[in-house]
């Protein structure tokens, strides 16, 4: 029987991951590095793939906003009033929100504080970060723990 060669490629891998060897692949920006597990989650479907919709706003401060989860990388949020609650900043991670409530809504940083920091986030070096109008998307990073910024 005779294997494709995308299928014997895949084979290879497999068996080099599941005995530990070490191998190297193309990442996003076309440079070759080691393939780890960061590496694999995001080919796989990690932060950088998945997306949640149907998400509605709520409370009226941090504490009763609603929390994103930190496995979503693209959230659309259809309904409701009061702001939502970002997954704790860790660097490397982003997200993009896109405000489609019919309300202007607020984005807090979520409520435990960060484990790496030992402190509460901030966006945009703020506890806040309000007036996210109706129809607008927004990106939200973190180049360092701890520390969202906006745009």
């Amino acid at each position: 029987m005779k294997l494709s060669r995308k299928l014997a490629l895949a084979i290879l891998a497999l068996v080099g991951c599941a005995s530990g060897a070490l191998a190297t692949g193309p990442l996003q920006s076309g440079s070759y590095a080691t393939i780890d597990q960061g590496w694999l989650y995001d080919l796989s479907g990690g932060r950088n793939r998945t997306y949640q919709s149907g998400v509605a706003a709520a409370g009226s401060g941090q504490s009763t906003a609603t929390q994103l989860s930190g496995a979503v990388a693209l959230v659309m949020i259809e309904s409701g009033t009061g702001g939502f609650a970002l997954p704790t900043c860790k660097a490397g991670t982003t997200l993009w929100v896109y405000n489609k409530s019919g309300a202007t809504l607020t984005a807090y940083p979520t409520v435990a504080n960060n484990p790496v920091t030992g402190a509460q986030d901030t966006i945009n070096g703020s506890t806040t970060k309000g007036s996210l109008s109706d129809a607008t998307p927004y990106f939200f990073g973190c180049a360092k723990d701890g520390a969202w910024f906006a745009k």
